[in-house]
């Protein structure tokens, strides 16, 4: 963990001076001979600030064919939450922001994490829209539950639980289909945040 002296890019994602980040042992080590990064971290303060996982809008998209292969997902985006990172009580926060035509077609939006579904909003006529995921980590490292399978406030359907080992590596991907063969259309996943709260 460093923290950085100056504003930089790094792996397309941008990091502004004073960002706490976890990158692998030559990356970091890299920053700090180059003076870009210490490791001079206030760790009781780390413990309860929020911190960036993985940001871009680099913007990916999906075409449909007009064939049956529309009705199978195809993960657009994929983003690998490293081991370890969450806590027994720690929270992930999901933010995708979505673009999709407006149309008569269904459009399915989802989202995995550790290979299990958090989020399957479906579309139609809107064309746009930005989801609100959060994972808890439920005082274990391998069961979560999450709030917001499709819009945030009260809502009707149950939480969705997952069994997701978090003291492994584990992805966060972004996937969308069609309901049926659809002629010319385009989905895309404009951009992502992803944060991550630390409990007690």
């Amino acid at each position: 963990m460093i923290r950085l002296l100056n504003t930089k890019t790094i792996a397309g994602i941008r990091y502004p001076a004073g960002s706490i980040a976890i990158f692998d042992t030559q990356t970091e080590s890299q920053l700090i001979a180059t003076a870009d990064a210490d490791r001079n971290i206030d760790f009781a303060i780390i413990r309860t600030l929020p911190t960036l996982v993985a940001q871009s809008f680099a913007g990916w998209s999906r075409s449909s064919v007009n064939g049956a292969g529309d009705q199978s997902y195809i993960v657009i985006a994929s983003i690998i939450v490293p081991h370890g990172l969450m806590g027994l009580n720690s929270k992930l926060v999901i933010i995708p922001d979505w673009d999709t035509p407006s149309s008569t077609s269904t459009k399915y939006l989802s989202v995995d994490f550790g290979g299990q579904n958090i989020s399957a909003p479906t579309a139609t006529t809107s064309v746009m829209g930005k989801i609100l995921i959060e994972i808890q980590n439920l005082n274990s490292l391998s069961f979560q539950k999450t709030m917001n399978g499709s819009s945030y406030g009260l809502s009707s359907n149950a939480r969705i639980a997952t069994s997701v080992d978090t003291s492994q590596d584990a992805a966060i991907d972004f996937k969308v289909k069609w309901g049926t063969a659809t002629a010319a259309e385009t989905l895309t996943l404009l951009g992502y945040s992803i944060w991550h709260y630390p409990g007690n």
